[in-house]
């Protein structure tokens, strides 16, 4: 009888001890080098000590969207109720980058749109409308989806906010996967000028591509390197670098001297 008396009373210490494994698991997250795996298991463990309660997936499903594991991020998304627009274009981000991209898409496309109305209508601030937009620019960028309306979307977040590394960073990265890629350097390489005291090894890794496509190989062997420094795990960046590696420069051929006597 006892236990069960009790059992409510339990409720809010296990919440509280699976908001500290998901406070850990942003840590983790945010330290140099980056420990995805580590903050992936923290969260598991903040999961089984509140596994219903709407606060604790709320950020779980946040924190797992920035370690990149969107399965796991979309199934937790998918156990709540979202609110607002940034948790839809968060949940349609992560769909396109799992089995249901189409779905993903819609969601993404839709909350730009309603974003556009309630700013028009004054219902939201620029900053908020700028944010959103630039949220659902970087989400069909992932998703390599919709990418000429996805710039569009990115043009109008830095104009509102020209110097925010984000944004920079994301209308850099379609102009790269648009094959603009002078463009795509030049807002590139602000978003990282704009966060040098704290890089962002995503922000580094899509410099170091940028470059690579350019053909500025030191450049693209330097940003990829350091990309990896910070984050050990990014896949991408060592298949990146790989190819750089294996691609040799264009030999040039120069004309001998005529050998005499």
């Amino acid at each position: 009888m006892l236990p069960s008396l009790l059992s409510p009373l339990d409720e809010p210490r296990k919440t509280f001890v699976a908001l500290r494994y998901l406070q850990s698991a942003s840590g983790l997250l945010g330290k140099r080098p980056v420990d995805r795996p580590g903050a992936v298991h923290a969260i598991q463990r903040a999961l089984v000590m509140a596994p219903n309660d709407p606060l604790v997936l709320a950020r779980a499903g946040e924190i797992l969207l920035v370690a990149e594991d969107y399965r796991a991020a979309a199934d937790i998304m998918a156990r709540r109720k979202l609110t607002g627009l940034n948790e839809t274009i968060s949940y349609g981000h992560c769909l396109l980058l799992t089995d249901r991209p189409e779905e993903g898409a819609e969601l993404v496309l839709h909350s730009a749109a309603i974003a556009q109305t309630r700013y028009r209508s004054g219902q939201m601030s620029a900053i908020e409308y700028a944010l959103s937009l630039n949220n659902a620019a970087y989400a069909l960028a992932e998703g390599n989806c919709h990418l000429e309306a996805a710039k569009r979307l990115a043009q109008i977040a830095v104009q509102t906010a020209p110097l925010e590394s984000a944004f920079c960073d994301t209308l850099g990265w379609l102009d790269y996967k648009l094959q603009d890629h002078k463009e795509a350097a030049f807002y590139l390489e602000r978003a990282v000028r704009r966060n040098l005291k704290r890089p962002d090894p995503v922000v580094l890794y899509h410099l170091g591509c940028a470059y690579a496509s350019l053909n500025y190989r030191s450049q693209a062997g330097r940003f990829l390197s350091w990309s990896l420094a910070l984050d050990p795990n990014r896949l991408e960046a060592a298949q990146a670098l790989r190819q750089l590696y294996r691609a040799l420069p264009t030999p040039t051929y120069v004309a001998l001297p005529k050998r005499t006597g």
